[in-house]
């Protein structure tokens, strides 16, 4: 869970679900772009990744 983007010039905080740590596009299971309070479930075996986003916190 974050409390959204981190400039507020720019106000984007991207996230995206990957399969793999491989980090390539082939690998996006799920992803968006949000302007405010966002939360992701990530499953098992799942990696994350963000950029411009206030620092996540585990929920629940």
């Amino acid at each position: 869970m974050t409390a959204g983007p981190a400039d507020s010039l720019f106000p984007n905080c991207y996230w995206a679900r990957h399969k793999d740590a491989s980090g390539e596009f082939s690998s996006i299971v799920a992803n968006g772009n949000v302007q405010g309070q966002t939360r992701v479930t990530v499953r098992k075996g799942e990696y994350l990744e963000v950029k411009g986003c206030l620092p996540w916190k585990k929920a629940g």
